[in-house]
């Protein structure tokens, strides 16, 4: 019998609490550390991480089974009581919706550029509507 070959990648996004900026620069290295060892966990290949003050971006290639919403409750659980436990940072949240978009294997380099360009994006006013979306 053959082997399969299964390549699935998403690019997840969700915000903060009303799109608040309460991800400053050391809570978002917290976050991304924190997101990317609960995906790990969970059996997926974390391609970027990236974000601003009030939304994540990760980019990922998930095993074949995974279960999407629950990937995207353990990132943001597990992130969010990491967040709270910062200094400053017992009004933490996150929204309650987030953004599961798929992505072709070909267009893997430039989703992987958006997600670890997103300050500079945003500074410079070129940030995708499509993919900045989280409802």
């Amino acid at each position: 019998m053959g082997q399969s070959l299964i390549r699935v990648y998403v690019h997840f996004v969700w915000a903060t609490a009303q799109r608040q900026p309460l991800l400053g620069e050391a809570a978002r290295a917290a976050v991304f550390r924190c997101v990317a060892a609960e995906a790990a966990k969970l059996g997926c290949e974390v391609l970027a991480i990236g974000g601003v003050e009030h939304h994540v971006h990760v980019l990922l290639r998930t095993p074949p089974l995974v279960d999407l919403p629950r990937l995207a409750q353990q990132m943001k659980g597990v992130s969010s009581h990491v967040a709270r436990s910062l200094p400053g940072g017992a009004g933490f949240g996150w929204q309650d919706g987030y953004a599961a978009l798929s992505v072709s294997p070909n267009h893997v380099g430039r989703v992987r550029d958006y997600v670890c360009r997103q300050a500079e994006r945003h500074a410079a006013g070129h940030a995708h509507a499509e993919w900045e979306a989280t409802e």
